[in-house]
């Protein structure tokens, strides 16, 4: 029977992560808004304060090719979902990944536009554009750790290409208290890949001053 260890793929470097002078500690990062970007865009790693920018705010009369949800809630990050299969009696089942699904909710009501219009029910248009643009839309992530606010761009392996993904949502509601009901719009994004395969943050928005007000 062959070795489950061939010798000659050993040939590897096998790095330390703690000295014994290190403290471990526990890293805060949560998802706190999603963010869609048009799917012939390739975003640089890492993105830059001016590249975002123009992305973000163009010159006109080009429009925005990236865009945030609003602050999320109740965000579920399921664990990957992989396939198995046995590519030979001798080693273990091979294993990939395939997907990972995150649920999320948007509790907040906006009835003005970017314009400063009253506009009732704006987050209805808003949410049913990106519905409608799904398939010409790739995902980000803007990440928190409760100071400074992080983009995290989920990319397919060994590409800038952003990660595809499917994505739905659609209205709820939720008694909270006797004869009182809340609406809210509830998210399912399941991405063909896992989006948070260790790809570190690529910039702090809280360093980039000219964005303010657009995230």
């Amino acid at each position: 029977m062959m070795g489950l260890c061939p010798t000659e793929c050993a040939g590897f470097t096998l790095q330390p992560i703690l000295s014994a002078n290190c403290k471990p500690g526990e890293r805060k990062l949560w998802l706190k808004r999603l963010g869609f970007y048009k799917c012939n865009i390739t975003i640089p790693d890492p993105a830059t304060c001016a590249n975002l920018l123009a992305l973000m705010k163009p010159v006109a009369p080009d429009t925005p090719g990236l865009v945030f949800s609003n602050e999320l809630q109740g965000v579920e990050i399921q664990d990957p979902e992989v396939i198995q299969r046995e590519l030979s009696d001798s080693k273990p089942e091979y294993e990939a990944v395939v997907s990972r699904t995150i649920n999320f909710n948007d509790r907040i009501a906006v009835n003005i536009n970017p314009a400063g219009v009253d506009t009732p029910y704006y987050d209805y248009t808003w949410w049913e554009d990106i519905n409608n643009l799904s398939n010409s839309l790739n995902v980000l992530f803007l990440m928190t750790d409760g100071s400074s606010d992080f983009i995290r761009v989920p990319r397919k392996q060994g590409s800038l290409e952003g990660l595809p993904a499917t994505f739905r949502t659609g209205l709820s509601y939720e008694k909270v208290q006797n004869g009182f009901i809340v609406e809210f719009k509830k998210g399912v994004l399941k991405f063909y890949g896992d989006p948070l395969f260790f790809n570190k943050p690529s910039i702090a928005l809280n360093t980039c001053p000219d964005l303010a007000g657009l995230y």
